[in-house]
């Protein structure tokens, strides 16, 4: 799995302009997006279930938000490889 691509989303930025939501495409059965919302050093990971937004954990550095956020997605790419090498 490469690294993941993150995407400042501007509609939540702060008023002097520092980005506050990002997210970043992922390969999940139940979702697309993964997102990293950050407001008073507190980085959350929410995964995008159809348009609804699940806290997976949260982190107090955005550097440790993408670091777990990756580890995440590392593993739902290796365990969703399983699942298809098992039903072929």
């Amino acid at each position: 799995m490469e690294k993941l691509k993150w995407e400042v989303i501007h509609e939540g930025d702060e008023e002097d302009g520092s980005p506050t939501m990002w997210r970043a495409r992922i390969s999940h059965p139940n979702a697309r997006f993964l997102w990293i919302n950050g407001k008073e050093k507190l980085y959350t990971v929410e995964l995008d279930c159809f348009g609804q937004l699940v806290e997976l954990k949260r982190c107090k550095s955005l550097a440790n938000a993408k670091r777990w956020a990756t580890r995440y997605a590392k593993k739902r790419a290796m365990k969703d490889d399983t699942n298809k090498e098992e039903t072929n």
